[in-house]
C-alpha cells in the first residue's frame, strides 16, 4: 500500500499578477495484494479527493463575456478528475 501526493502553490497566470491560479494538492492511493506466487490484484485511486486544479493558463487568450472592454474568462487548462483502475496480473 502506499500513496503520492503532488500539488503546487498559487501561482500568478498574468505579467501583471492579477489573475492567479490556486494553490492545489492531489493525493494517490495505490494496493497491490498477491494473492499467490503467480497472481497480483492491484488497486489504483488517482486524485482520491477528486480536487479541482488548474496546470495552465493563456492570458492572451481570453473573452469578454460581458461585453466591457475587460477578458473576464481566459483559457486554462485543469488536471483530470478522481480514477480508478483495477488490474489483475498473471505471471507464468
Amino acid at each position: 500500500f502506499g500513496v503520492n501526493i503532488n500539488g503546487t502553490t498559487e501561482m500568478n497566470v498574468d505579467d501583471d499578477n492579477i489573475l492567479k491560479m490556486p494553490a492545489y494538492t492531489v493525493a494517490n492511493f495505490f494496493a497491490t495484494w498477491y494473492m499467490t506466487e503467480s497472481l497480483a490484484l492491484s488497486l489504483n485511486v488517482n486524485n482520491a479527493f477528486d480536487e479541482v486544479g488548474i496546470t495552465e493558463a493563456e492570458n492572451g487568450r481570453g473573452f469578454d463575456t460581458n461585453a466591457d472592454g475587460i477578458n473576464d474568462v481566459i483559457v486554462a487548462r485543469s488536471i483530470g478528475g478522481r480514477t480508478t483502475s483495477l488490474n489483475l496480473k498473471y505471471t507464468f
